[in-house]
């Protein structure tokens, strides 16, 4: 079903695997060790409709065909395979060209109505919010100095504890809001859930408008769920200083942290943890950056 454009010299064809190895500062037992590991993938992949945008995903991009076809059908744009005619995935920029014969004049302007952009998971994201430059978040500041280390555990302790309602459905994301040790006592701010991870995240941005709170650079999110780049997009503007997650990163998560100036600390397990990006926020002497 899907075909590949040639691909100039250098630009890769669409993965076969879903995920790619990335740095990161492994802590355990007191121990530091700088190793690569499997992260998963996460990209835009910006679907022209008959020639004209319709819709961004952040997905992960390997069976293209199954992703396109299953989203044409999702969205109410076909029934059956056959209504497509050809998808061509152009590598070089990210863009699959579908082509919808029977699709009628009116039927396109109703689904073109503006640029779209879907998030991996768990809803529709923000127009725009693609890659760093594209959101208008300044990178968020130093802070007031080192986050100590045996904290984060304790953190994402704390958070499953605080998480009742995710511990008896199963089914909420749940997310902290923690200080600074300088800034101001205690582990949380505040602690919000919902079916939604990012309006989880929403609600402790409304919160944090409604009270105030310390600084840019000088918060953290304790976070249940996977950090994909547009948890990263609402951690800066936050001004959250570190993501906190017992869950997995995603490529473009973890590029989009570099950029921000976010640090990412993600399989938090006991004394066991992965520092992605901007380790020297937790004294572990430089920053295991993400490939651009």
């Amino acid at each position: 079903m899907i075909e590949s454009l040639p691909a100039p010299p250098g630009a890769p064809l669409p993965p076969d695997a879903d995920s790619v190895a990335m740095p990161l500062i492994r802590v355990a037992g007191g121990q530091t060790q700088r190793i690569e590991d499997a992260v998963a993938l996460e990209a835009p992949l910006t679907l022209m409709l008959n020639g004209r945008e319709w819709v961004t995903l952040l997905a992960t991009p390997s069976h293209l065909d199954e992703l396109v076809l299953g989203f044409l059908a999702a969205e109410g744009v076909v029934q059956h395979a056959g209504e497509v005619s050809r998808i061509v995935w152009d590598p070089e920029d990210g863009r699959a060209w579908i082509r919808c014969p029977a699709l009628t004049p009116a039927a396109r302007d109703a689904l073109l109505v503006g640029r779209r952009t879907l998030s991996a998971c768990c809803g529709r994201g923000h127009p725009g919010v693609v890659f760093a430059s594209d959101t208008g978040v300044p990178p968020v500041p130093t802070g007031p100095g080192l986050w100590p280390l045996g904290h984060l555990a304790r953190w994402v302790g704390a958070l499953d504890r605080a998480a009742r309602a995710f511990q008896d459905t199963g089914g909420l994301h749940t997310v902290a809001l923690a200080p600074h040790p300088d800034s101001a006592p205690g582990d949380f701010l505040v602690v919000r859930s919902d079916v939604g991870r990012h309006n989880a995240l929403d609600k402790v941005a409304g919160w944090r408008l409604l009270h105030g709170a310390p600084p840019p650079g000088a918060l953290a999110i304790v976070f249940s769920g996977r950090v994909s780049a547009e948890v990263v997009v609402k951690a800066a503007r936050l001004g959250a200083a570190l993501v906190v997650s017992h869950a997995a990163p995603t490529t473009l998560g973890l590029t989009m942290a570099d950029a921000l100036h976010i640090t990412v600390v993600a399989f938090v397990r006991g004394e066991r943890l992965s520092v992605y990006t901007h380790a020297d926020r937790l004294g572990l002497g430089g920053v295991a950056p993400a490939p651009h």
